[in-house]
Formats: structure tokens, C-alpha cells, sequence
């Protein structure tokens, strides 16, 4: 039997309802933990089962979107389905509960409800007619997708037509999401190193019992082998299979010092503060070999992390600056986060992971200038995507690799 535990907000609105989702979707046992209002303690035959339970608790605790859709109440009787919250659960890692009489609250990924919502339009726009040849096809579909077509017998034969219609667009929506990218190599010749280092960050949990958020699929990065567990944690450039390196001796690599707060909004396609996206970013370093990962973040934002990362991830990777409340009413006094990112990133000659220029900080304090302008490595984040160019200052500039490590 395996064994792990979520963390629940104290605000959390109903952890008995939370519970009961799991429940449903996954063949595992849920339940509060004894003596304990704040966790949920999942059990489950194999690891596979329990990781993806926490996977789908941590998506209804702390979803990067939220959204209500109002639905025609036969719409939304087959939306909430048994059959079909499982196969969307599974499919697209979204949570589907009903919010009122007649609207539906999604919970999951802004890619994942996009494709919902545009198979709902779909449904919804499904033709008054019945259609004989989607009738029959949607048997074997139901069938193959794990749907019982059973729990929709009531419901007439226009809307199952429509409801074949509805299964076809997610599934296609899904595969052209889940092949977003595949770099290939660059140059005439397609033997150079490829220009970007991609992690997608799918949120399967680890096999571990922590209370934290899952960690990402492997990484995928181009050309490059996976790290043996029993490997030294060192630069893997030596992987890269083009010409090989000169020296392929060990490099030391240097601390990572990630700007919390530039991160968790660094999502293009949503502004808001997304604290899976500071778990994307600590398991890209880690897979490369990174031991030293420091974040710092204001300390409003603690609550979010704690319910999210285990007490001994807080204790190893986060740093809180200091936020002062001197009377009720008045904006809280907050640290300057810029300056104690560079500041501890000069002393430890650590890389930056933030899109912040620091242009102030340069006229400020001139003891900045070599990390400011050396050491701040830019990313882009989109859809639990994460990417490092190979290049982070053009072409002519040292590369990734070699901006990760120490000098010989």
C-alpha cells in the first residue's frame, strides 16, 4: 500500500467534498487525516494511482484557473457524469463541479479549460437533428474513452449526436496541445546544438509521501541524455550528442537564485500568481543537477507556498523577505526583493532567473553591475512550459552550460 498527504488551506472551503472527488475519479482511499483539519491522507495499491490522486487534490486546492460557465441543465447533467468527470479528469487534469442550479465550476490548466469550454460550444450548438451515423459511432467511442454511454440513455437523440461531437473536439484539442513542442536541430547541416532547453511541467507527483504540488515529466531537453540517479551532480554538457566537448571533466555549477515573485507571474497567458510555476522551475534545476536552488519572495506570499511545498522544501529552498504592518489600514512597509536577490546572488557568484532588467539597481549600487549584466538568465513560461534559450544572450555570448558553471 502506498501512502502520501496533500495540504489543505485552513480556508479551504470543504475538505469532505475534496475527499469524495478523489474518491471518484481514482480507485484510492481519501481521507482527512486523524487529528487534523489542514490534510488529506491518500492510499492507494500502486504509486502510479496515488501520485495522480495528489496530482488531481492539488489541482481542486489550487488550480491555475478558475472558471463558471452557465449550462443548459441537460448540459450540465452530463458534464457531471461519474464517467465523464473521470475521463476529463484524466484526459485534460480538469476538476468539474456544479456551482449553484445551473453552472458549472471548472478547475484545471488555461489550456485544458479552453478546450473544454470550446467542446461545450460544440455541445451546445450541437444541430436540432439527430445524426443516425454519429449515433452509432458514439458507442465505440464511449467505449475506447472508459464513458458509460449508459448514464445518458434519457437523454435524446440530438443531444447524443452533439455529445459525439463534443468528445471528438476534445480529443482532437488534446493531441494538438500535448505536441506543442519538438525542437529540432539548427543549421545547414542539422548537426548544432538545438537553440532551446524545454521542461514541461506536467504535475504527476512524486512517489514519495510529501505534501507538495507534482513534480514535471522528465525534461526534455534537446539532445540530451538523462542523468543517472547515481550520477555526480555536475554539468551535463558532456550529454550533448554534437561535437564533443574539449574538456569533458566535471564543471561545478553554480547556486540558482530564482526571483519568486517575477516567476510565479511570469505565466504569459495568465498574470496571476502561480506557485506551480516556482515548482516547474526548482525540478528544471534539480534534473540538471543544481544541489543549491534558493527563491526569495515577500513573505505575504508564504500561505501559498506552505500549502503547496513540504516544511522541509520551505526550510531548503525559500527565503521570505520581511513585510512590516505598523497600523491597521496602511499599506505594509515590504523589503526591497531586487536588491536582496542580487545582493545574495553577488555573494554566492550565483545565476539569476528572473525577466527583470535591474536597470535602477545598476546607477544604484555599481557592485551589481557583473550579475546584473552576466548573470540574469531570462525564461519564458507558458502553459506549465518552461524554456531557456541555449543562447540567453544571443549567439556570440556564452552559452547556457556554460553560464551554469563555474569557470575552470
Amino acid at each position: 500500500m502506498y501512502e502520501t498527504t496533500v495540504n489543505v488551506p485552513s480556508d479551504f472551503e470543504n475538505i469532505k467534498l475534496l475527499c469524495e472527488y478523489i474518491e471518484l475519479i481514482y480507485e484510492v482511499e481519501a481521507r482527512p487525516k486523524s487529528g487534523s483539519t489542514d490534510v488529506v491522507t491518500i492510499r492507494a495499491s500502486s504509486s502510479d494511482e496515488m501520485e495522480n490522486a495528489q496530482n488531481l487534490a492539488l489541482t481542486f486546492i489550487g488550480p491555475e484557473s478558475s472558471t463558471i460557465r452557465e449550462l443548459p441543465l441537460n448540459i450540465l447533467v452530463i458534464c457531471t457524469m461519474p464517467s465523464v468527470r473521470r475521463y476529463l479528469a484524466k484526459q485534460l487534469k480538469l476538476v468539474l463541479t456544479v456551482r449553484g442550479l445551473s453552472a458549472l465550476l471548472i478547475r484545471g490548466s488555461n489550456a485544458s479549460s479552453l478546450i473544454l469550454n470550446s467542446a461545450l460550444n460544440r455541445l451546445m450548438s450541437a444541430s436540432t437533428s439527430a445524426n443516425a451515423t454519429k449515433l452509432m459511432k458514439l458507442q465505440g467511442l464511449c467505449k475506447n474513452l472508459g464513458i458509460d454511454l449508459n448514464q445518458i440513455d434519457s437523454g435524446s437523440a440530438e443531444v447524443k449526436s452533439g455529445f459525439y461531437d463534443f468528445l471528438l473536439e476534445i480529443e482532437k484539442l488534446a493531441r494538438s496541445k500535448n505536441s506543442i513542442i519538438y525542437p529540432t536541430p539548427i543549421g545547414p547541416n542539422s548537426c548544432d546544438p538545438a537553440f532551446i532547453e524545454v521542461f514541461k511541467y506536467s504535475r504527476s507527483p512524486p512517489t514519495t509521501t510529501a505534501s507538495i504540488p507534482p513534480p514535471p515529466d522528465q525534461p526534455i531537453p534537446v539532445y540530451r541524455a538523462p542523468r543517472s540517479a547515481s550520477q555526480p551532480a555536475v554539468n551535463q554538457s558532456s550529454t550533448l550528442n554534437h561535437n564533443p566537448p574539449v574538456n569533458t571533466a566535471p564543471k561545478r555549477l553554480r547556486p540558482i537564485v530564482i526571483d519568486g515573485a517575477n516567476v510565479a507571474h511570469g505565466e504569459s497567458s495568465n498574470s496571476n500568481f502561480n506557485v506551480h510555476n516556482l515548482r516547474c522551475v526548482i525540478t528544471y534545476f534539480k534534473q540538471r543537477g543544481h544541489e543549491e536552488i534558493s527563491i526569495f519572495l515577500p513573505s505575504t506570499a508564504q500561505p501559498k507556498c506552505t500549502a503547496c511545498f513540504s516544511a522541509k522544501e520551505i526550510s531548503r529552498h525559500f527565503t521570505f523577505t520581511p513585510c512590516r504592518r505598523l497600523e491597521n489600514g496602511f499599506k505594509p512597509q515590504k523589503a526591497d526583493d531586487d536588491s536582496v536577490i542580487l545582493e545574495f546572488a553577488r555573494k554566492k557568484d550565483a545565476v539569476v532567473i528572473s525577466n527583470d532588467q535591474y536597470r535602477d539597481w545598476l546607477i544604484q549600487r555599481p557592485e551589481f553591475r557583473d550579475v546584473i549584466e552576466n548573470r540574469v538568465i531570462p525564461y519564458t513560461l507558458r502553459t506549465g512550459i518552461f524554456v531557456l534559450s541555449h543562447y540567453p544572450f544571443g549567439k556570440d555570448k556564452p552559452p547556457l552550460d556554460e553560464l551554469l558553471s563555474f569557470p575552470d
